[in-house]
């Protein structure tokens, strides 16, 4: 089982989760709609942390090229996208930004699966 702790936007947060072993330490970098959301200067002080054997993960809802170019400048392992992305378009991401990728896929109905 691996653990990742979401939403983190301070310090003391990310050392505890860093200290206890937490696989992932994810950061959301682009929903304004959350109360986690974190700007991208926050984002670049946080991710200079020593992460140690930790992962760090962006998350990202339906982002704009901009947006992962200036996020990929970071010290993250994984982009955590959310939107409706092909495969295709996935895989591109990958391997442009050099990033391991996290995505959801949607299931409304028994057919999805």
């Amino acid at each position: 089982m691996k653990l990742k702790v979401c939403g983190l936007s301070n310090p003391i947060e990310i050392e505890t989760c860093i200290s206890s072993d937490v696989d992932y330490c994810g950061f959301i970098l682009n929903y304004t709609k959350s109360h986690r959301n974190i700007s991208l200067e926050k984002a670049k002080e946080l991710t200079k942390i020593n992460k140690g054997n930790t992962k760090y993960v962006g998350v990202l809802v339906e982002p704009t090229i901009e947006q992962l170019n200036q996020f990929s400048e970071l010290n993250f392992d994984y982009f955590q996208l959310y939107g409706s992305f092909h495969p295709e378009q996935l895989i591109n991401i990958k391997d442009k930004f050099k990033k391991k990728i996290i995505t959801t896929i949607q299931v409304k109905k028994r057919e999805d699966i």
